[in-house]
C-alpha cells in the first residue's frame, strides 16, 4: 500500500459496504493473530504437567488400561500418540485401541483371541504440541498380561547345621514382573513379614522377597515355609502350592569357608531400603565382617548405625544414598581359613534431566548452543565436534553405567549435519545458520541403565524483516473458471498480509473471498479466492507483506478474456504539494495499450507534473488544489475497437502541521 503515497480514499455508500467488510477482516486477523516479540502469538511453550505417563504398564486382558498424556501449554497442546518405532501416528483400531478427545489412550478388554503382539506389547510415546513448537514423552511401554492361572513353587534348600539358609520363592518368568512376595508362613500358622530394620529374630524376610534363617537348626529341619504372593495387576494373592524344608546335611565335618552367594552387583533407589547378603558355609560355622571401600583406593569396616543394621550374613541399609554406592567386600572366616565376597552396591537418584538455557532467541543466520545437564553427569565441557551416525551418543558414567543422550526438535530426533553438531559426549548441541524452520522446542532425552528422563528448551526467532517464500505468478483464464491466488511470508515478529486489487480494496463477495492463516512454523499463508470468475475480476492483484521492521510487496495481473471493463473507482482524497497516483482498474483481455487518462476532456498529461504510463497509472507530482482538483476518466480499448470508460472525483486538501515541541 506504500507504493500508493500519500493516496486518501474516501467511499460511497455502495464501496463504504465494501469497505466495512475488509475492515472487519482485518480486524478479525489483528485478533486472532496477535504476536508477541518471537514471532508467534502469545504462547506459552507446551510442557508436561505434573509428570509424564509412567514407562511402565501392564494390565491384564480383562481390565483394559487408560493411559492420560497431560500437557499444559498456550494455546493448549494437542495430544499425538506415536509408535516409538516407526514414529507414526497411532490409529484407532475396533475394540483393542481408541484415541480418545481429552488426549487419552484406551486400551480396552479384550478375548485371548485377538490379542496382537503389535498393539499388546508395544513402546509407544505422546507428542504434545501447540504454536510455539512439540514435545515428545520418554518411550513408554505397554503390555498386555493374559489373566490366567499360575503356579507358585517352593524348593527344599541344603546347608549344614549352624550356617545361613535362603528359601526362595519361585515365581514363573511371564507374570516374575507384577507378581511380588508380600510373606512367608511357618509351619502353616506364623506368618514372617519384611523387617525394615532387620528385627532381631532368626528369620528375615529380605525386601526382595527371599526368606533367610540364620544358623540352621535342627529345629528348623522339622519346620516347613510356604510364600505367599499379590499380582498387583489384578490384586489376588496366592499361596505356594508345595511347601519347602530346610535339609541339613554333612554332619559335623569340620570345612574352610566357602561363599554361596553369586550377586556381584545390586542397583536400589535412593531413599529405599537395600540389603547386601553374603552366604557362606563352613564348620566352624564362619562369622562374617564387612568392608566399604573408602574412595581413596583402600577400605573401612562396616560399622552399625541408626540407619545400618549388620547381620550374620547381611548388611542393611535404610534410606540409601548416593554415599552408599560402593564396592562392599564380605570376608567370611573360621580356625581354617576364609573367604571373600565382593558386591558393588549402586544406588541411584531419580534421573533428572534439564536443558540450558531453557529459552533462547536467535536471529536468523546466526548460531544456537544447547547443554543437557543430567544429576548423574553435569554439564560437560568438550568442544563440539560432529557425531557420526546422528544424535544418539553413548558414554559411560560413573554413577549409571551407560548412558544414551539422544536430542530432538519438535519431536523429531537430530542427527548430525553440516548444520547440526554433537560434542564427543553427546551433552551439547549446536546448530549453526539459523533457519525459519529451527523455531520450536528443542529437547534431550537421556536413557540410563534403568531410567528414561527428557527436559525440553525454546528456540525462538529473533527479529527479522518479512520476505515471501511463496508467491502467486499472472495467470490468463477463460470467464467461468475458479482461481486461487496464494503469498507465503515470513519474518518475525510474524508479519501480516493485505491484498489490492489495481490499487483497491478488492470487493469482497460470495464469489471473492480472502483467507489467511499462520502455520506451526510462523509462515503466514494467504489465499484470494475468486470462484466463477467474471471479466470484471482481472486486474493487477498485489499481496503486501509487513511487521515493525518492514514492508514487502508483490503484483502480478489476473486476466479474464472478454470485453474492455473499468471498474468503478470511489472519490479519492489527494494532499497538496504530496505525489498522487492512481491506476485506472481496467479489466478485459487482451486489451490495448495505453490506457488513456482524461481530464475535463484534455488527454493527460498536460504538464511535467503528469506522467501516464502505458498500463493505465497516473502519477500527479506537487500537487495542486486549483489545478488538480476535479473529475477524471480513464477508457480502456481493445484492438477491436470496443471501449469502456469510468471516471473518478478528486479532492484536494491542505495538508495539516502540527507544532513540534522541545524535549
Amino acid at each position: 500500500m506504500s507504493s500508493f503515497g500519500f493516496l486518501i480514499r474516501s467511499a460511497n455508500l455502495g464501496y463504504r459496504s465494501i469497505l466495512w467488510r475488509n475492515i472487519i477482516l482485518v480486524l478479525s486477523l489483528l485478533v486472532t493473530g496477535c504476536t508477541s516479540r518471537n514471532g508467534l502469538y502469545d504462547t506459552e511453550a507446551p510442557n508436561f504437567f505434573t509428570h509424564e505417563p509412567p514407562r511402565f504398564n501392564y494390565f491384564t486382558n480383562d481390565k483394559g488400561l487408560l493411559l492420560q498424556c497431560i500437557a499444559r501449554g498456550s494455546p493448549r497442546p494437542t495430544i499425538t500418540w506415536m509408535n516409538a518405532v516407526t514414529s507414526e501416528p497411532l490409529s484407532n483400531i475396533n475394540g483393542l485401541r481408541q484415541n480418545l478427545a481429552n488426549g487419552s489412550i484406551f486400551y480396552p478388554p479384550f478375548s485371548v483371541s485377538f490379542y496382537r503382539s503389535d498393539i499388546h506389547n508395544a513402546s509407544i510415546y505422546c507428542l504434545a504440541g501447540n504454536a510455539a513448537g512439540q514435545i515428545r514423552s520418554r518411550d513408554i511401554a505397554i503390555r498386555a498380561v493374559i489373566n490366567q492361572r499360575h503356579d507358585i513353587r517352593l524348593e527344599d534348600i541344603y546347608t549344614t547345621k549352624g550356617n545361613d539358609a535362603l528359601l526362595k520363592c519361585v515365581i514363573p518368568e511371564a507374570v516374575k514382573d507384577f507378581v511380588s512376595v508380600t510373606s512367608w508362613i511357618k509351619d502353616s500358622t506364623y506368618n514372617i513379614f519384611p523387617h525394615s530394620g532387620g528385627g532381631s529374630g532368626r528369620y528375615f524376610m529380605v525386601p526382595s522377597g527371599e526368606l533367610l534363617i540364620e544358623g540352621a537348626s535342627a529345629n528348623d529341619s522339622t519346620s516347613t515355609f510356604q510364600c505367599r504372593t499379590v499380582n498387583r495387576l489384578t490384586g489376588k494373592t496366592l499361596e505356594s502350592e508345595t511347601l519347602a524344608r530346610i535339609r541339613l546335611q554333612g554332619g559335623e565335618r569340620e570345612s574352610e569357608p566357602r561363599i554361596l552367594s553369586q550377586v556381584t552387583e545390586l542397583h536400589f533407589k535412593e531413599g529405599e531400603t537395600g540389603v547386601l547378603l553374603c552366604l557362606s558355609e563352613g564348620y566352624p560355622p564362619p562369622s562374617q565382617g564387612w568392608l566399604k571401600a573408602d574412595g581413596f583406593g583402600g577400605f573401612e569396616s562396616v560399622r552399625q548405625t541408626e540407619r545400618i543394621r549388620i547381620r550374620r550374613s547381611s548388611v542393611i541399609i535404610e534410606n540409601l544414598g548416593i554415599q552408599d554406592t560402593a564396592v562392599y567386600i564380605c570376608n567370611a572366616t573360621n580356625r581354617h581359613g576364609s573367604a571373600r565376597h565382593q558386591i558393588h552396591l549402586v544406588v541411584q537418584s531419580p534421573l533428572a534431566v534439564q536443558v540450558l538455557p531453557p529459552v533462547m532467541t536467535v536471529d536468523v543466520g546466526k548460531s544456537a548452543e544447547f547443554s543437557c545437564w543430567t544429576n548423574n553427569q553435569g554439564i560437560g565441557n568438550s568442544n563440539l565436534g560432529v557425531v557420526s551416525g546422528g544424535g544418539g551418543v553413548n558414554r559411560k558414567d560413573s554413577n549409571d553405567g551407560a548412558t544414551k543422550i539422544r536430542w530432538f526438535k519438535n519431536g523429531k530426533e537430530l542427527t548430525a549435519s553440516t548444520r547440526v553438531a554433537f560434542s564427543p559426549s553427546g551433552d551439547k548441541l549446536r546448530i549453526a545458520y539459523i533457519q525459519r524452520e529451527d523455531m520450536g522446542m528443542i529437547q534431550c532425552m537421556v536413557l540410563s541403565q534403568t531410567d528414561m528422563s527428557q527436559a525440553a528448551a525454546q528456540l525462538r526467532l529473533g527479529d527479522a524483516s518479512p520476505h515471501f517464500t511463496y508467491r502467486f505468478i499472472e495467470q490468463t483464464l477463460q470467464p467461468g473458471q475458479s482461481v486461487s491466488l496464494k503469498c507465503t511470508a515470513s519474518g518475525n515478529p510474524t508479519p501480516r498480509i493485505t491484498w489490492l486489487l489495481d490499487g483497491f480494496i478488492p470487493p469482497i463477495s460470495e464469489r471473492l473471498l480472502i483467507g489467511q492463516y499462520v502455520t506451526m512454523n510462523g509462515d503466514v499463508v494467504s489465499h484470494l479466492n475468486i470462484t466463477k470468475t467474471k471479466v470484471e475480476d482481472g486486474g493487477e492483484y498485489s499481496c503486501t507483506v509487513n511487521n515493525t521492521h518492514g514492508t514487502l510487496s508483490h503484483s502480478a495481473r489476473l486476466n479474464i478474456y472478454g470485453l474492455p471493463y473499468v471498474r468503478p473507482m470511489p472519490v479519492v482524497t489527494a494532499v497538496a504539494s504530496k505525489t498522487l497516483t492512481i491506476k485506472c482498474p481496467a479489466a478485459g483481455f487482451p486489451l490495448e495499450w495505453p490506457i488513456v487518462w482524461e481530464k475535463d476532456n484534455q488527454v493527460l498529461p498536460l504538464s511535467r507534473r503528469q506522467v501516464v504510463s502505458p498500463d493505465g497509472i497516473l502519477t500527479i507530482r506537487d500537487v495542486d488544489r486549483s489545478a488538480d482538483a476535479g473529475l477524471y476518466s480513464c477508457t480502456a480499448r481493445n484492438k477491436q475497437g470496443h471501449s469502456d470508460q469510468k471516471s473518478v472525483q478528486v479532492n484536494v486538501v491542505e495538508a495539516i502541521c502540527l507544532p513540534q515541541y522541545k524535549k
